[in-house]
């Protein structure tokens, strides 16, 4: 994956987190569960491209050596 494209998809995952985190935090219903289990899979993947980002990085660092 291409760095950018991971950032761009990290900083867009990590936003869409925030906002359904506020509307989370206004409703107490069965919305919400579905909110709270969009924000797992949201969080998962925020992991995985971090992961990705971080690879990345590393190997470019030791590309250049």
């Amino acid at each position: 994956m291409d760095k950018y494209i991971c950032l761009h998809s990290i900083k867009k995952v990590a936003e869409e987190i925030k906002s359904l985190e506020a509307d989370c935090a206004l409703l107490k219903s069965i919305s919400a569960r579905k909110i709270q289990d969009k924000l797992k899979e949201l969080r998962a993947t925020l992991e995985i491209l971090t992961n990705d980002i971080l690879k990345i990085t590393i190997q470019e660092v030791e590309d250049e050596k």
